[in-house]
């Protein structure tokens, strides 16, 4: 695999030679404008080039990349997650086996949240009810432990549902305290032997799920990001499907607009397996929470992948007729491209200013 970069400095000019390049998983793995590698672990990396100049000032920039297995070992496989030596289960939250659509709605993700294991983790939506599931192999039946690795911004969204099987409503997961990840369990899984179904439903919207872990004991708590991932049947753990890259290319995160003017946005988006995405059939841009503001996409594998920018203000105008709800910051339909600023707390319509 191979990495290239620039980097350059008002006093000091080219910087690329002084380039530091690391991974969220693997730690420093280069230096230089560009470098090879072959040993990168499997799984979702953050790849982060930085640079000094001669003051002391530092910058860099990142991107994030999956390693698939290209044999046996975690990284690659579709199937049923399979159990450790030791009996245990491990599971990224952005590898699910299915993303069950429920009341017009599907868990949002991958998202980057600071502190998920991999730089991803799923978040559910505004409104619906829908769930994640995860297919696991059991070699023995009985009881067994789950945890869940989940983050709360408050105490409205700070919960989802734990069940299997059909019973996807067993557990209560209460995420607290807030505004860190928490290790929340354990919750009691008897089952057979076999492959059986892990289901995780919204409860409450935005609570961010970042991983599953199981386990024979419950005294088995886990800390940090946890566990490795578990591998899968044929050939390992998580998506062999990469998610597509995106990036918000105009206006400047922090920018300045007076009230009433029209914000022009652009942006980019590449996928490993689809190339270029930034068709206007394919890349949207969506409203986030508070007055965050970010694109989406979707490729063929059905990926999602989002870049965030915020600053931004409340008001939209839509060129489909939907109604912007500003009270839940959700939308009933996708819209492109143009966004105003507020003018009090009102909902807006096509019209600039025509308040519904």
């Amino acid at each position: 695999m191979s990495f290239g970069g620039t980097a350059t400095d008002t006093e000091d000019g080219n910087l690329a030679a002084s380039l530091s390049w690391s991974s969220s998983r693997d730690g420093v793995i280069g230096s230089g404008a560009a470098f090879s590698t072959t040993g990168l672990s499997v799984g979702t990396h953050t790849i982060t080039a930085s640079v000094t100049d001669s003051s002391g000032a530092t910058a860099s920039d990142s991107i994030v990349i999956t390693v698939v297995a290209s044999g046996g070992g975690g990284g690659g496989g579709s199937g049923a997650f399979q159990q450790e030596a030791n009996g245990t289960v491990s599971i990224e939250a952005e590898h699910y086996d299915a993303n069950v659509e429920i009341g017009s709605a599907q868990w949002n993700g991958p998202v980057f949240p600071a502190g998920a294991s991999g730089g991803q983790a799923m978040e559910a939506p505004i409104g619906g009810q829908p769930r994640l599931e995860y297919r696991v192999d059991f070699s023995q039946g009985g009881t067994y432990y789950v945890w869940v690795r989940s983050y709360a911004l408050n105490g409205g969204t700070n919960s989802v549902h734990l069940g299997n099987d059909g019973s996807w409503f067993n557990n209560v997961v209460n995420v607290s305290p807030y505004n860190s990840w928490q290790w929340e369990g354990p919750f009691t899984l008897t089952v057979s032997a076999g492959v059986h179904t892990l289901g995780i439903t919204l409860r409450e919207s935005l609570t961010q799920v970042d991983k599953v872990f199981i386990a024979t004991s419950s005294n088995a708590t886990p800390s940090g990001t946890g566990a490795p991932e578990s591998a899968r049947a044929g050939g390992g753990g998580g998506s062999s499907n990469v998610p597509p890259v995106p990036a918000i290319t105009a206006p400047a995160t922090g920018s300045s607009y007076s009230q009433g003017a029209t914000v022009s946005f652009g942006g980019t988006a590449t996928d490993t397996e689809d190339g270029n995405l930034c068709g206007f059939a394919e890349l949207e841009f969506e409203p986030r929470r508070g007055n965050w503001f970010g694109c989406r996409f979707q490729h063929h594998g059905s990926q999602r992948r989002n870049a965030y920018d915020h600053g931004l203000g409340n008001r939209l105008q839509r060129r489909d007729g939907q109604r912007f709800d500003r009270d839940h910051g959700c939308c009933q339909r996708r819209w492109w491209w143009q966004r105003c600023l507020p003018a009090g707390g009102q909902r807006y319509g096509q019209h600039r200013g025509r308040a519904l």
